[in-house]
């Protein structure tokens, strides 16, 4: 069991950031604290929303004390929302890792996605690429974020591959790419786990329906699996796995929210396993 700093986006109603990621790593054995970069009454999906500022300082208080009264095991970061809270989460992380280099972190560059462009201000990209990234030892940015963090527009597989080996400039062991749909069926969906020698690609049916909160599910599966000492392609079969079983459950069930609770055996259990195919050499 792990102990694991989640610093993310929390919502009082749904299945996104925190929603979506605390449960699943609960369900596989891992103590999880939350501490939230924005809190809403619900995604921006709906019509209306609400949710006061979580002002900087406040958690800058949070995790300086929690720095130095309790110790966890890794770290994971999701949506940081605005550059002086991306700034201000850089220097906790750096710092946690300061105190203890063995800590694995995950980074999620939440930025945007290929159909919607930038959801944050774009000075976000440059304080991933100095501070954060370097800190991570796993990154799982969708393509539109890859393309983003390295300058690039990939629109095939390969370019894909190689855009990930570029972002591992920042001494990175993984890249899992998400959402991948390049040279793929218009109903099949790809998990693409890169490392310095070799890329797998796991693909999985893509069902009608906009899953909010798949991103944050995926990275946290990830992130298990990683601590379990699972390879990269072996953590990409697992996740987008059981990621696939989770959206299938909440398609079947008609319900605008990750079937997390409804389906959490497949959590520990996919029901299908779906093998991953290397896609270079």
């Amino acid at each position: 069991m792990a102990q694991i700093l989640s610093i993310q986006s929390a919502v009082v109603f749904g299945r996104v950031g925190h929603g979506a990621s605390a449960f699943p790593l609960e369900r596989l054995g891992h103590d999880v604290w939350r501490v939230p970069t924005v809190l809403l009454t619900n995604h921006t999906g709906y019509p209306e929303f609400y949710g006061p500022p979580v002002r900087p300082d406040e958690i800058r208080q949070l995790l300086e004390r929690m720095r130095l009264r309790f110790a966890c095991d890794a770290i994971l970061t999701g949506y940081l929302g605005h550059p002086t809270m991306a700034q201000l989460v850089a220097e906790q992380v750096g710092a946690l890792k300061g105190d203890d280099p063995t800590r694995t972190y995950l980074c999620d560059p939440v930025l945007g996605d290929t159909d919607k462009g930038f959801y944050v201000p774009e000075d976000l990209v440059e304080t991933y690429r100095r501070q954060l990234l370097p800190n991570a030892a796993m990154a799982t940015p969708n393509v539109f974020e890859l393309g983003a963090l390295t300058g690039t527009t990939p629109g095939t597989l390969a370019e894909i591959v190689a855009a990930a080996r570029d972002l591992m400039a920042f001494e990175l062991q993984t890249v899992v790419v998400t959402s991948v749909t390049q040279g793929l069926a218009p109903d099949e969906i790809g998990l693409l786990a890169v490392t310095p020698h070799a890329a797998d690609l796991v693909v999985t049916p893509r069902l009608p329906m906009e899953a909010k909160g798949a991103g944050d599910l995926v990275a946290a599966l990830l992130l298990a699996f990683w601590l379990e000492g699972r390879s990269a392609a072996e953590a990409a079969m697992r996740a987008a796995s059981i990621a696939h079983a989770i959206i299938a459950e909440t398609h079947r069930r008609g319900l605008q929210e990750l079937a997390l609770i409804q389906g959490q055996d497949a959590i520990v259990a996919p029901p299908t396993l779906f093998t991953p195919r290397r896609v270079d050499d």
